[in-house]
């Protein structure tokens, strides 16, 4: 029996296993991706639903959806919705503001990072959705922004992960195809 041989791994044993640990760590980072991706959907799911449900109870209350153009910018169709003047966004000082806010878990959505706050004069808060961008709204009876599917009540939604219209449009009227996450269903 040959008693000087020592047991070492050869080179490809060694190649071979790190090519099975690379394999497993890029399924392990495209699993948490998928589950990011995710997240960020049920996320913004869930701010879509909660704010919806806060104009339904406005409405109730008030007998009118929350449409103060002053302090709530809703979008016109043509509206881009990158520009920061069309955010989804109510003044922190005024009245009709402050009882809107009181239908919904302000403090909750801030704290989440869900609401963005500019200060200095003039200063307001909008609502965004996980990927950081404002949520687009459309009301009824109002010449400038009615919901385009819903021409009762209103539109409120996000543009999904791609941030555009739809199937990755530039156009509003495809609001609410594709990925974009919205209180309606084509």
């Amino acid at each position: 029996m040959d008693t000087n041989k020592k047991n070492h791994f050869t080179l490809i044993e060694l190649l071979v296993v790190m090519v099975i640990i690379a394999i497993l760590f890029s399924m392990t980072i495209g699993l948490i991706g998928l589950i990011n991706d995710k997240t960020k959907i049920s996320g913004t799911e869930a701010i879509v639903k909660q704010i919806s449900a806060a104009m339904q109870a406005y409405r109730i209350d008030q007998g009118y959806y929350f449409t103060n153009t002053s302090a709530f910018q809703s979008l016109s169709s043509s509206a881009d919705p990158v520009d920061p003047s069309n955010r989804f966004k109510f003044n922190l000082g005024g009245n009709i503001d402050t009882e809107f806010i009181k239908y919904f878990d302000y403090e909750s959505l801030r704290g989440r990072g869900y609401i963005k706050t500019v200060t200095g004069a003039g200063g307001y808060a909008y609502i965004v959705d996980a990927w950081g961008r404002s949520l687009l709204y459309r009301t009824p009876n109002n010449p400038l922004t009615n919901g385009t599917v819903n021409s009762s009540m209103f539109d409120i939604g996000s543009l999904g992960k791609d941030g555009k219209y739809g199937d990755n449009s530039t156009n509003p009227a495809d609001f609410g195809k594709g990925d974009d996450i919205t209180n309606f269903n084509y």
